[in-house]
């Protein structure tokens, strides 16, 4: 049996409570965090189990989180790895630990970036969608659809996954977002709402590989074509 075990993570980095929620039900499974690489988590297999928290960082360059992380240790909630640059995992083996309280600022500020990284998104996809659509083909683009047809049709459909990709995106988010200013709160961890988020980042992640390979397809034909 493999010691590591990777995971795709549901939910959105901003929604803390649910993160934890859902790293302590893998720890009851005897799966403990470790660290995650963009959408996947990586966990090992300990009969250990712990609790875990996600706590807002105001910046990788900010003096305070040191002592902060120092503070956390004297409660028994020693520092597991960053969820994202901007959030960090706590871990706590102690049940008797005192529950950590997110600061509603530092909060704001992550669901402020988040919102300010899928708005660039959009504005790649409306780049993209003026280029290929409204601008009209691009005549190098003509040319690879007389020449190499294949090239054409890659390039066409990596397009396509990169628009499909971006809207999945932007539309996981937005719902967090609505949920977010609506509840006051961020929503908490269920098992049925877990599967619907690793389901749509599962196609989200499916779209992506697809678009990188029709890409690196495109540039071998037109290699061997040359």
């Amino acid at each position: 049996m493999r010691k590591s075990v990777w995971k795709l993570a549901p939910y959105e980095c901003f929604e803390v409570d649910a993160i934890a929620g859902w790293l302590d039900e893998m720890s009851q499974k005897g799966l403990q965090f470790r660290t995650k690489f963009g959408p996947v988590c990586t966990f090992e297999r300990s009969p250990s189990p712990a609790r875990y928290r996600v706590d807002p960082r105001r910046s990788e360059f900010d003096p305070t989180e040191e002592e902060r992380a120092e503070t956390y240790r004297h409660f028994g909630w020693e520092f597991c790895s960053y969820y994202t640059r901007y959030a960090e995992v706590y871990r706590a083996e102690d049940p008797s630990a005192p529950e950590l309280h997110t600061d509603s600022d530092l909060l704001d500020g992550l669901v402020k970036r988040t919102i300010r990284n899928r708005l660039l998104l959009c504005l790649l996809l409306g780049i993209n969608l003026w280029w290929f659509i409204l601008r009209d083909i691009p005549d190098v683009f003509v040319w690879y659809a007389e020449s190499f047809e294949a090239i054409y049709l890659s390039l066409l459909l990596a397009q396509t996954t990169f628009t499909l990709a971006v809207i999945l995106t932007i539309g996981q988010t937005l719902v967090a977002w609505l949920k977010y200013r609506k509840q006051g709160r961020i929503a908490i961890h269920t098992a049925q709402r877990a599967r619907r988020w690793i389901f749509w980042r599962g196609l989200w992640l499916g779209l992506v590989v697809l678009f990188v390979v029709t890409y690196l397809w495109a540039l071998l034909t037109y290699i061997t074509s040359s």
